[in-house]
């Protein structure tokens, strides 16, 4: 069995870290955006703006989700694993400072994959769970998943999973261990 997990919004809170430093900035409230892939500030090109993302999150560090690094740092789900896999959307040039944070926080192995279709990393490995924040990202790799698991957050509380019997909404890392402990998720699929 293998899991991999999604880095920001699963196991790094970068949306309020995000927000914060675009308010300070360009005076925007994100949570405007909330419910968009991308946040999109009035006035700014969006190459613009994911550009000042990556700038916002190399150079201010993000809070861990505490919950989400104990369980990845003490679970015995991931035992089974000679590393734990991190598979980001996040561009390559912020390679550094990503693995800066994960090192920080992060006492297992582990492998980090910068890549934007994260099916291409899925498919490779033959990952068996994945969690991610991002509605777009689980409904796409969960063709090559045994289960997808939605980690809940505002941005994809609204969306309604009818696309796919194996993906399940979980709200915690210790949610996923429960359902991958009781074996059969069928019946919890969305």
């Amino acid at each position: 069995m293998k899991i991999a997990f999604d880095l920001d919004s699963v196991v790094i809170d970068t949306y309020p870290t995000l927000r914060n430093c675009i308010y300070e900035k360009y005076g925007y409230d994100i949570i405007h955006t909330m419910d968009k892939f991308k946040i999109n500030v009035p006035n700014i090109e969006p190459y613009n703006m994911e550009y000042e993302i990556n700038n916002i999150i190399a150079n201010n560090p993000p809070a861990p989700i505490q919950s989400s690094v104990d369980f990845i740092n003490y679970s015995d789900v991931c035992d089974g694993q000679n590393k734990i896999i991190f598979i980001t959307a996040r561009p390559k040039y912020i390679e550094k400072e990503t693995i800066d944070w994960l090192d920080t926080y992060i006492n297992r192995d582990y492998e980090v994959y910068f890549e934007p279709k994260k099916s291409k990393i899925i498919q490779k490995l033959n990952i068996d769970y994945f969690v991610d924040d991002r509605f777009k990202y689980i409904v796409d790799v969960s063709p090559h998943l045994r289960y997808g698991f939605l980690f809940d957050q505002p941005w994809n509380e609204n969306k309604e999973i009818l696309t796919t019997d194996n993906i399940i909404r979980i709200f915690d890392l210790k949610t996923l261990e429960n359902f991958i402990k009781c074996g059969d998720l069928t019946s919890l699929a969305i």
